[in-house]
């Protein structure tokens, strides 16, 4: 019987809340390993199909072709202390083969007028997968024809989860703190999107909120804030005075309104321990296949999963290629675009900021880097 599970990533890793710290220092020690081990890799990956990590193991896993090379990472001194926190599994395509296959599948990608599908390399899998959203697009069904010499892994999800409408009210004169995941309600499109980060730019004293660029269109109205559980949106925060769906889909909005206490944390309102989650601005974005990622949006709340890609190309349904994308197993749905995605650390109150929302499903979620964001608006964190 588990006890308590008032946090997301205990319901992930079906444990209670009070194992979460504990577990957490286990994977922040198997990312250290993790990074450790990938650079030894890096001139072997005809031998080598990369590294994963599994928390229920409390492993690294190295997946491996060649087992004549595996002292290379055995025999080296950065490791001595942690062998047991690492293993060799038996794996049919080497890193060298996927990457090839990958690249030349994006570019047949890029030929082909694609609708609503997702490309990248699983390394659990040790397969390219393709998801696809738009089951009977004529081009999506030529190209799948085409790269069936590649043996890709073809996985079909929902619809892409996108938006709805909440009724708007007027605005009540009462200070009122913002964070990342509140809901942001659109009046010229009547949808909703998710708060992803308060952020500065280095050439102005204004403050932002960023989230999603396709919430911005087709006007960059004025955005209202919508609380968790309720269908009003009553409360002005500003116009949307950047809004970006290709290359990047990412929108700035304008902190204006009156009594708006912009905060550097992210709601977790289900949590009855750690309702407010504080963005540590110093800790590194994660980038270990098979750790944990959050986000925090209006519709679904905080939900966790496990990355299983980076560098992925999304393809949306206007047919729109953004490519370095993040691939993960967290649920979405319609109003998450734009929430805040994140890391907890071991106090499980501190979290790592690692993007935004970009799109999703039920156990499907695209996330856009926190660093593409940042250099591409020249933005820093308070």
């Amino acid at each position: 019987m588990i006890d308590t599970q008032n946090e997301a990533l205990a319901i992930l890793w079906n444990v209670s809340d009070s194992q979460l710290s504990s577990l957490l220092e286990d994977e922040k020690k198997l990312i250290m390993v993790d990074e450790i081990v990938k650079p030894l890799l890096e001139n072997y990956e005809k031998d080598f199909g990369g590294t994963y990590i599994d928390i229920e193991k409390n492993l690294v896993i190295i997946y491996t072709l060649d087992f004549t090379k595996t002292d290379i990472i055995s025999n080296s001194l950065q490791l001595r202390d942690y062998l047991n926190l690492i293993t060799f599994v038996p794996a049919n395509n080497s890193l060298y083969t996927l990457r090839k296959s990958y690249n030349e599948i994006l570019k047949l990608a890029e030929s082909l007028i694609l609708k609503s599908i997702v490309l990248f390399i699983d390394i659990k899998l040790n397969e390219i997968v393709i998801v696809l959203y738009n089951k009977y697009s004529d081009q999506n069904e030529e190209f799948l024809e085409i790269i069936k010499q590649y043996v890709p892994t073809i996985e079909y999800i929902d619809e892409i989860a996108i938006s709805t409408q909440p009724r708007r009210t007027v605005p009540r004169q009462i200070t009122i703190p913002i964070m990342g995941g509140d809901g942001l309600y659109n009046p010229v499109r009547r949808s909703k999107c998710s708060v992803g980060f308060w952020a500065k730019r280095k050439d102005s004293s204004d403050n932002y909120f960023v989230t999603a660029g396709h919430c911005s269109k087709p006007y960059n109205p004025t955005l209202y804030l919508t609380q968790w559980n309720s269908k009003t949106a009553y409360f002005p925060i500003g116009p949307i005075v950047f809004g970006n769906k290709y290359p990047i889909d990412v929108s700035l909005v304008n902190i204006t309104g009156e009594n708006i206490d912009p905060r550097p944390s992210i709601r977790n309102a289900d949590s009855k321990v750690n309702d407010q989650l504080l963005i540590n601005k110093s800790l590194p974005a994660v980038y270990s296949y098979g750790a944990h990622l959050c986000k925090s949006g209006y519709t679904t709340h905080v939900t966790c999963g496990y990355i299983r890609a980076f560098d992925a190309l999304y393809i949306n349904p206007k047919r729109e290629m953004k490519p370095q994308m993040i691939i993960t197993s967290m649920t979405s749905n319609h109003g998450d675009s734009g929430g805040t995605v994140f890391s907890y650390t071991p106090d499980l109150c501190h979290v790592s900021l690692n993007g935004i929302h970009i799109a999703g499903a039920k156990i499907f979620t695209i996330v856009l880097p926190k660093q593409i964001i940042i250099n591409f608006l020249d933005l820093e964190l308070p």
